[in-house]
């Protein structure tokens, strides 16, 4: 269990000033964010698994610009490091990927509750 603020997972005011404080904006892009986020890890384990370090990275980058619009700077902040991540260092790769779903599945649950309570 991560100790991280949830703020700092998930900065839910910063994206409420980011869409002049809508609700139903925030929900839908929430829903949005869950639809298509576990479509991305997906593609990214199977980079993972192949060893694919451009695929990594070109899905990395899709996931920062998703995480950044949506103020989830710990996601930020890792997907940053695994797309800044060099070949000849798989193992911290790896490592990030691990870390990334651990941050990911967290998320996911306040995003679902979140979602459920507006």
């Amino acid at each position: 269990y991560s100790t991280v603020p949830d703020s700092v997972k998930f900065d839910k005011d910063k994206l409420l000033r980011k869409i002049g404080n809508d609700n139903e904006v925030m929900t839908a892009l929430i829903s949005t964010v869950l639809e298509i986020f576990p479509g991305y890890f997906q593609s990214l384990e199977r980079a993972v698994e192949e060893k694919n370090i451009e695929n990594i990275k070109m899905i990395a980058h899709k996931i920062k610009g998703g995480a950044l619009n949506m103020s989830f700077a710990e996601i930020v902040e890792i997907v940053t490091q695994l797309e800044e991540n060099n070949a000849e260092d798989f193992l911290l790769t790896i490592e990030l990927y691990r870390k990334l779903l651990v941050r990911w599945e967290e998320l996911e649950k306040m995003l679902i509750s979140l979602a459920k309570s507006e």
